[in-house]
This record gives C-alpha cells, sequence and structure tokens, in this order.
C-alpha cells in the first residue's frame, strides 16, 4: 500500500486501468474472472431459506469461466 497524501489513501492504479486489466496484460494466456457479490456472507456458501435455494446471477461473456464459477 502506498503512503497516505494529506490523510487519504492513494492507489497504485489510476481512473484509466484497473488491476484486471493490468494482470490480464502481463499474464495474456491466464484468464481472469471478477467476481462480486450482494449477498452477506452468511448466505454465499450453502444459502438456504427455509429449504428454498435461493437464485444466484453470474454474469459474463465467457461460459466455460461462468459454468466453473456455478460449482463453487
Amino acid at each position: 500500500m502506498l503512503p497516505r497524501s494529506n490523510g487519504v489513501l492513494q492507489f497504485f492504479t489510476n481512473q484509466n486501468d484497473s488491476l484486471m486489466e493490468q494482470l490480464q496484460s502481463k499474464f495474456p494466456e491466464s484468464i481472469f474472472v471478477k467476481v462480486f457479490s450482494c449477498v452477506g456472507s452468511p448466505f454465499m456458501v450453502n444459502p438456504d431459506f427455509d429449504g428454498v435455494k435461493p437464485t444466484m446471477f453470474i454474469a459474463g461473456t465467457m461460459r466455460k469461466q461462468k459454468v466453473l464459477l456455478k460449482i463453487f
């Protein structure tokens, strides 16, 4: 982490380049998947709402990676 500047944390990326873009350009043969969730942590693994399993949304353009994510 970079040192604070006037009490503000500094990023090591800029507004036009994300960390995922940097990693992808450094490792072009690798596949990076960025995952985020609006589901609270207690419901991320084996969610159960009185026997009803909720629907989880998976977005993306890479079919193979989306199928792999469903396993977890």
